[in-house]
């Protein structure tokens, strides 16, 4: 499967954990339902968005795995989030909602209430093998970029 993009959920704005010890570091993944889900649950903290990154812009950054890769679909870049973000488009949460749900992803939730909510909702996804097929993916993106190009 090709990975064209590399999405990142966030605040508007947020500019990562200050205090992480280490080189600047953003987590993504290459599933845009898993970053919707971790975008629901920032709407606890502001205005959540997702970033998507073309993946051949960022190949050279790619960091080492950690213990999420298989559960999140994750793709650590040796990059800060604010370095992340200038190269990327950002999209809005209920956009995205909408278009997994047009391509069969109907049960996505609109509120997560808190990190042990999205643990859960991420392992429980997984588990039912609600992870974006390979031309679930390429409908995501012409549907989600249809209007950024």
């Amino acid at each position: 499967m090709e990975i064209r993009y590399l999405y990142r959920r966030t605040t508007d704005g947020w500019g990562g954990h200050p205090i992480l010890p280490g080189p600047p570091m953003s987590c993504t993944t290459t599933d845009p339902l898993v970053a919707a889900l971790f975008a629901i649950e920032c709407r606890n903290y502001g205005h959540a968005v997702i970033l998507a990154a073309r993946r051949d812009r960022f190949e050279d950054l790619i960091g080492p795995a950690n213990q999420f890769d298989m559960i999140e679909s994750a793709v650590n870049l040796l990059i800060s989030p604010v370095d992340l973000a200038q190269g990327a488009v950002i999209l809005e949460v209920d956009r995205v909602i909408d278009v997994l749900r047009e391509i069969g992803f109907d049960q996505v939730p609109i509120r997560i209430g808190n990190k042990w909510a999205l643990r859960e909702a991420l392992i429980s996804s997984y588990e039912a093998g609600e992870r974006l097929t390979t031309e679930q993916l390429r409908q995501f993106n012409s549907r989600i970029f249809e209007d950024k190009a």
